[in-house]
């Protein structure tokens, strides 16, 4: 139960860096975080229900847990993921065209085209 939980948790960092990419320097401290987060999971269950004795059977199942959601579950979820936010980027950059077009022809009514390039105007006094 522990280990799935951790799984879902470790999944929401990864969509965040899904839908923020980040740096390897965030990335480094995101895993950081979520180690913290675990380990203190981890010593408040074994506190509970194990007088707070780290039992092996206990760190297993926890492992065991987490790589089997993260296997299956989590595998779906973030291909799920991939695609939704691959459709988000594909409707964004879609718009930003349209909008691009649509501002490129409005500048185009309101600027002042020049007859004849610069200089061509003056004269040269002698």
């Amino acid at each position: 139960m522990l280990g799935g939980a951790l799984g879902v948790l470790y999944d929401c960092f990864r969509l965040l860096r899904l839908m923020f990419p980040a740096g390897r320097g965030l990335i480094f401290w995101q895993d950081g975080f979520f180690f913290l987060l675990s380990a203190a999971a981890l010593f408040r269950f074994t506190l509970r229900l194990c007088s707070g004795q780290l039992r092996l059977f206990v760190l297993m199942g926890c492992l065991l847990g987490f790589f089997l959601y993260y296997g299956t579950v989590g595998a779906l979820v973030y291909a799920l993921a991939e695609r939704v936010m691959s459709g988000i980027r594909a409707a964004f950059h879609r718009f930003a065209r349209q909008l691009k077009g649509f501002f490129g022809k409005v500048a185009g009514h309101f600027t002042v085209k020049r007859q004849g390039g610069i200089g061509q105007n003056h004269q040269k006094s002698s």
